[in-house]
């Protein structure tokens, strides 16, 4: 919608009062504020937790799109479909912003995104935008970086991690993209929002030393299948490992679940395929670093 220049003297407020009856009018919600001072990354984050918290720098877009635009005819076309595709994405963007959450959306244009926030909020935002884009599938990379790291570094990690999403062919049942790649893995958007949730389920269980020592045996054990290492054997040993100290575990701690670890080190032993064994355990590895950060 195009504003009258006059109003670009009023005051904040009432700029703040039509952009409100503007979302009414087109089917929209107001669920922002306008900033009415500068803020650096810092204020991303948890005021309690500014030392130790990550921020995530999350971009990407709609995956084949440019085949869609190529079968459009007209400019009318072309343009009511790119603006009904950031019309989605925007929705999705504001259904997952959490009450009283900073975020910073660096661009929101076309099917392009690119978003900062505190790394699980971050990765809320994603799995909402997502979810609202169904059936169309989207992309993207993501780097955790501390509030001080440099944002046109960050960016560019990013950029990288998306470019691995939108070329990686070792996804099991899948062709490539409609995934978000970070700290070291691919996870594919179906996937993602489940490790999410297994992730705050575990979290608060004070096994930290247990699981990072998982999450070690699976870094090793990733770098010795991409290394070309036969790994049916080594899956064996694996399981054994994991259910014989999970098992200790459990005898230790009375009544402890962790439900993540337990569907991850069964998708584990079950994979058939090179590719199914080496995604499970990058699954498996995403969802320890994610609670190590919490």
């Amino acid at each position: 919608t195009l504003l009258d220049p006059s109003l670009l003297s009023s005051s904040m407020n009432e700029c703040e009062e039509l952009f409100k009856e503007l979302c009414k009018e087109n089917g929209f919600w107001y669920k922002i504020r306008f900033i009415k001072h500068t803020k650096n990354f810092e204020d991303l984050v948890d005021e309690s937790n500014k030392t130790k918290t990550f921020i995530m720098h999350m971009l990407g877009d709609v995956d084949n799109l440019g085949k869609t635009f190529m079968k459009i005819e007209t400019l009318d076309g072309y343009i009511q479909l790119s603006n009904e595709i950031e019309r989605i994405i925007c929705c999705g963007i504001y259904k997952g912003i959490e009450e009283g959450s900073n975020i910073y959306i660096g661009y929101v244009g076309g099917d392009d995104v690119y978003i900062i926030a505190e790394w699980d909020k971050c990765l809320k935002i994603y799995i909402s935008l997502v979810e609202e884009l169904k059936p169309v599938t989207f992309s993207s990379g993501a780097v955790l970086v501390k509030v001080k790291e440099p944002a046109y570094l960050a960016k560019k990690l990013a950029q990288e991690n998306e470019v691995i999403s939108k070329t990686n062919k070792n996804l099991p049942n899948s062709e490539g993209k409609d995934c978000i790649t970070f700290i070291g893995a691919s996870v594919k958007n179906q996937d993602i929002k489940d490790v999410v949730m297994y992730m705050e389920k575990d979290k608060e269980k004070d096994v930290s030393s247990f699981l990072y020592k998982i999450l070690n045996i699976a870094n090793k054990e990733i770098e010795k299948v991409e290394n070309g290492e036969e790994w049916c054997k080594s899956k064996t040993k694996l399981c054994i490992y994991l259910n014989y100290h999970y098992g200790r575990l459990k005898q230790r701690k009375e009544d402890l679940v962790l439900e993540g670890l337990e569907k991850y080190m069964k998708d584990i032993g079950s994979s058939t395929k090179m590719n199914d064994y080496l995604y499970n355990l990058k699954k498996l590895k995403t969802y320890i670093s994610l609670i190590s950060l919490s």
